[in-house]
């Protein structure tokens, strides 16, 4: 995906969180979260898990039936959750990893202070990765959370890669 794509992705997602108060959506996919994963979904903020639903559903309108998969989805982006990240934090990351990638990452290595929201924009599938793993997620969900951004997949993936793949793409189409 180029830079102007992954931008044109991100402004859909802001139109959807804009959106988010008024958007129903289906929620029958969450019945595959166990009670500590899906307390995990509920730290996210509205627009963060109707996203996540979406994932969910483009992938079972896929065929996608895989149980790690669809936790997958529901589940990737939790790393975010509790992080003070706000919509204009999403804006200027998008403008800076076009305009000043090398700025972007020296305030995204810092966790501290007004860093914080560009650090776990950054580090969110890590820091989701962990957090499900603490909850009792399977590795393979784990791994799905922790390389969902990931730019080739990972050799942790290989046997799965096309779970890895279709993760990707939905998570792509915003």
């Amino acid at each position: 995906m180029t830079l102007l794509q992954a931008a044109l992705v991100r402004l859909r997602q802001g139109v959807h969180a804009l959106l988010a108060r008024w958007e129903t959506v289906d929620e029958r996919p969450l019945a595959v979260l166990s009670a500590r994963e899906h307390a995990l979904f509920d730290r996210l903020p509205r627009a963060d898990r109707l996203h996540a639903l979406r994932v969910a559903r483009r992938l079972t309108t896929a065929g996608h039936t895989h149980p790690s998969l669809l936790k997958a989805a529901l589940l990737h982006d939790v790393g975010k959750a509790g992080q003070g990240i706000y919509l204009p934090h999403r804006v200027a990351r998008v403008l800076l990893r076009l305009a000043a990638p090398g700025w972007l990452a020296r305030i995204a290595a810092d966790s501290q202070g007004w860093h914080r929201p560009f650090y776990a924009l950054a580090n969110h599938a890590a820091l989701g990765a962990l957090w499900i793993a603490e909850s009792g997620s399977d590795s393979l969900t784990v791994a799905l959370v922790r390389y969902h951004d990931a730019t080739a997949c990972p050799p942790a993936l290989a046997d799965n890669a096309d779970l890895w793949r279709a993760l990707q793409q939905a998570d792509d189409q915003g």
